[in-house]
């Protein structure tokens, strides 16, 4: 005959081997999920890198086609005005 204590020993034993699965399975999601975000973190690190390297092309590009002389170009050309107007 089963007594009330076999029958909390069965159920107390089927919910622990349930828990055991279910947090198996959250720790291997935890790995999952550890593993995922390095990936992604690493893309963007990667992405970022890229980013910065494009600007500074860009700011290279800018200052090849830029028709604004630099301070010492200005410098220079306003002294040789300067020579022809006040002379």
């Amino acid at each position: 005959m089963i007594t009330k204590k076999d029958v909390k020993d069965i159920v107390l034993e089927a919910t622990d081997t349930i828990l055991d699965g279910v947090l198996n399975m959250f720790d291997e999601h935890n790995k999952e999920n550890v593993k995922d975000f390095t990936d992604v973190k690493n893309k963007i690190d990667s992405l970022s890198v890229k980013v910065d390297d494009l600007d500074d092309t860009i700011d290279g590009i800018k200052a090849d086609i830029s028709t604004t002389p630099t301070r010492r170009e200005f410098n220079q050309l306003k002294s040789k005005i300067n020579k022809f107007a006040f002379a």
